[in-house]
């Protein structure tokens, strides 16, 4: 998130006093989302969750890419927020519920890919930004979370 003000700026020739609307609307989005997840998780399962909000994030990132205006963009943003919300809860879940590995060493290992993407991502966003603009790198995220809601469809949950 740390690359849509600079979209705003760079593509929508927002002034930078209002390009933080873009993390503020992403925000507030994944904030409601995560006090409603329990809900929703309650009500349409964990499995369900994973691939609904994998694709709301995906739209979002879509909208972001080809929104004819920037306050259309601040909605995709807000899109991203609510479908990022749940996944990684959903995830930290299942590892204290998988046997393929201790408990200790799964949440260790889900930790590290964690603090590891929110490390690398934005180097690797602003890297490949440069080679082939935002507008792509974000569209380019957009389809692996859309794998990531296909891939979803495979697996087995331990019921809790």
């Amino acid at each position: 998130m740390d690359w849509s003000g600079i979209y705003l700026i760079n593509e929508y020739g927002v002034k930078p006093a209002l390009a933080g609307l873009a993390y503020t609307c992403f925000a507030i989005a994944m904030t409601s989302g995560r006090f409603a997840g329990h809900y929703l998780i309650k009500a349409l399962g964990e499995k369900n969750i994973i691939i609904y909000s994998a694709v709301c994030a995906a739209l979002g990132l879509f909208t972001v890419v080809v929104a004819p205006h920037w306050i259309v963009v601040l909605l995709g943003y807000a899109l991203l927020g609510w479908g990022c919300s749940n996944i990684v809860p959903v995830m930290f879940s299942r590892v204290g519920r998988q046997s393929v590995m201790s408990k200790a060493a799964a949440l260790s290992c889900v930790s590290t890919m964690a603090y590891t993407g929110s490390l690398l991502g934005p180097a690797l966003v602003g890297i490949s930004s440069e080679m082939m603009g935002l507008s792509v790198v974000f569209g380019f995220i957009a389809t692996l979370l859309l794998t990531i809601a296909f891939l979803n469809r495979f697996t087995q949950v331990k019921a809790s």
